[in-house]
């Protein structure tokens, strides 16, 4: 069992006593403000929090980051989901970025954007995590499992 520094605890403390409150009826934390110092020394804005009720794994989803977290809170994955060049006027990747008459007034150039959770969903059914962000237009399936892309 991986030992945790006082910084983890301290941060799991956070969180918990975060949520804490607002189930006692106190102030409801921001995401924000529950991401702070979770993840090492980098923060990063969460936007979404799913957990499996079978297994107790919490998924979180951030800006350019999904965290697999296992019951006790240990992180287990994690994957980076930007930034990446892209362009809203334009197809998902592998198909270039052309210009036609709807799509011309952005430009066809894909510049870096950062991979913002949009929606964070267990389909148990498939064993499948269904995460959308705001890149390329598209949803990933990841494998409950391991929390791979497929």
């Amino acid at each position: 069992m991986k030992r945790r520094s006082w910084s983890e605890w301290s941060s799991v403390g956070c969180l918990l006593s975060s949520l804490m409150m607002f189930v006692v009826g106190g102030t409801v934390p921001t995401l924000e403000e529950l991401s702070v110092g979770l993840f090492d020394s980098v923060s990063f804005n969460v936007t979404h929090l799913t957990l499996d009720s079978r297994t107790g794994r919490l998924y979180v989803g951030a800006v350019n980051r999904l965290y697999e977290l296992s019951a006790s809170l240990d992180r287990l994955r994690e994957v980076v989901t930007g930034p990446y060049p892209d362009n809203p006027m334009c197809p998902p990747p592998p198909e270039p970025c052309r210009c036609t008459v709807i799509s011309c007034r952005g430009g066809t150039e894909r510049f870096p954007v950062d991979g913002v959770t949009k929606t964070l969903l267990i389909d148990y059914h498939a064993g499948q995590l269904i995460h959308c962000t705001n890149l390329f237009q598209v949803c990933h399936l990841h494998s409950l499992l391991y929390c791979t892309t497929e």
